[in-house]
């Protein structure tokens, strides 16, 4: 179970590094293109976000991220454990001449030892790894559980919000609109804007909702928790 775990950490960590070269890909291309729409920002994204929910590796021998797959491992078996031929006894009529292969009790010794092994058999650099993926794990947790503290509080917000007209509400105890809702998403601004300053943020967040934003968000931040 333990070293079942430790792999998967280091794939996620080969899978990080890809993302990251990635990441520094859209960054640049952003920089040449800064002077386009952000619809065009947000296809740069969507890149980096397939590449990190779906996996299509470019493998590479001269790669640095390859020492993670045999660490602690040169997956070499000694000469002595190897498959040795081994000859029938003359006379034997049933396959006399013919070599078959046979498995030494060194190996079959091996296979036994490692099956019934704890994490005390695993390497350095594997305990390692695997004390670095569980706190990976908890700083996922704590990252979702932030977000979800943070909607709570903007919920609480808008428990005595006014509705003005459609999806729009008007809040006392709000600093800045916002847009909060997944499937129905309300738009919340504070109260006494002037009409002009009501109208563009009214029309700047219905644009996010336009966008759909409010589903693409979250799954940006769950994204941003697991990386």
């Amino acid at each position: 179970m333990a070293l079942t775990f430790c792999e998967l950490f280091l794939e996620f960590l080969r899978r990080n590094a890809t993302v990251a070269v990635v990441i520094l890909a859209v960054l640049l291309a952003r920089l040449l293109l800064k002077k386009l729409p952000k619809k065009y920002a947000y296809a740069l994204w969507s890149v980096v976000a397939l590449r990190m929910i779906f996996s299509f590796d470019i493998p590479s021998f001269f790669s640095i991220f390859n020492v993670f797959v045999h660490a602690g491992n040169d997956g070499v078996l000694p000469e002595s454990d190897r498959m040795m031929p081994v000859h029938v006894i003359p006379g034997n009529t049933a396959g006399a001449g013919q070599a078959v292969w046979a498995v030494p009790d060194a190996v079959t010794e091996a296979a036994s030892e490692a099956a019934s092994s704890t994490l005390t058999s695993l390497t350095m650099f594997q305990k390692v790894m695997i004390t670095v993926g569980i706190l990976w794990i908890i700083g996922i947790f704590a990252l979702l559980m932030c977000g979800v503290v943070s909607y709570i509080r903007c919920k609480r917000r808008t428990k005595f919000a006014v509705k003005r007209t459609g999806n729009i509400w008007e809040c006392d105890d709000l600093s800045s609109p916002f847009v909060l809702g997944l499937w129905k998403p309300q738009i919340y601004v504070p109260f006494h804007m002037s009409q002009d300053e009501y109208e563009y943020i009214v029309a700047h967040e219905s644009y996010h909702i336009k966008r759909k934003d409010t589903i693409i968000k979250p799954l940006a931040f769950m994204l941003l928790a697991v990386y």
